[in-house]
């Protein structure tokens, strides 16, 4: 690289780097001694949230990724945010398959469903996790109040702008859902204006 007059130009370039495979559940979970996959954030003092995105857009990560950063967050007095299955796709899809889900932590928290946003690379609109979003959407409504606690006066945590739930929820569904561990993502905010409280997948 060649520098002149405080900028920089590239004048070389080596063509023979790729991009790598696909990533695996063991790159995400990493080595403790090495610091490397989830064990990297040893070198962070502190953080509130750890949501791991799929590994492609049709592989979701293994439950051994969510036992490891399940155990992590535990440790490090965090709150796992856990996409639901991408074969999920309705309200009676995620009430029968958490009836045989293998994981529960009371450390961990599920939003469902699934989101539609706009995909810039694809131009159109796509189904993504929820998790990134979800992390956002905590630490405003963390920024105001605490997380794990409905007040009266509270407002409902909703979506930024731009972004749909990819199936709808009526309001028997969602009590359903609660029930069983797995929180309702608000693409809008209720008639009601209800608070919204948090629950974990113990």
């Amino acid at each position: 690289m060649a520098r002149g007059q405080g900028l920089a130009a590239y004048v070389s370039a080596n063509l023979d780097g790729d991009d790598g495979g696909p990533l695996t559940d063991y790159d995400v979970i990493g080595s403790a001694a090495r610091g490397t996959g989830l064990f990297a954030l040893a070198s962070a003092e502190s953080f509130n949230f750890l949501c791991i995105p799929p590994l492609a857009r049709d592989v979701d990560i293994g439950p051994s990724v969510l036992l490891v950063a399940n155990r992590y967050c535990n440790d490090r007095r965090a709150l796992l945010i856990v996409d639901p299955p991408r074969e999920w796709e309705t309200p009676a899809d995620a009430l029968a398959g958490v009836r045989d889900w293998a994981f529960s932590s009371d450390t961990a928290v599920m939003y469902f469903p699934r989101l539609l946003a706009h995909d810039k690379l694809r131009g159109r609109f796509e189904a993504f996790a929820p998790c990134g979003a979800v992390a956002g959407m905590l630490s405003r409504t963390d920024s105001r109040r605490p997380v794990w606690a409905a007040a009266a006066t509270a407002e409902e945590a909703v979506l930024r702008p731009g972004m749909r739930s990819l199936c709808a929820v009526t309001a028997e569904q969602r009590e359903r859902l609660a029930a069983a561990g797995i929180n309702v993502v608000q693409a809008v905010r209720p008639a009601t204006g209800a608070a919204c409280e948090t629950r974990t997948l113990a």
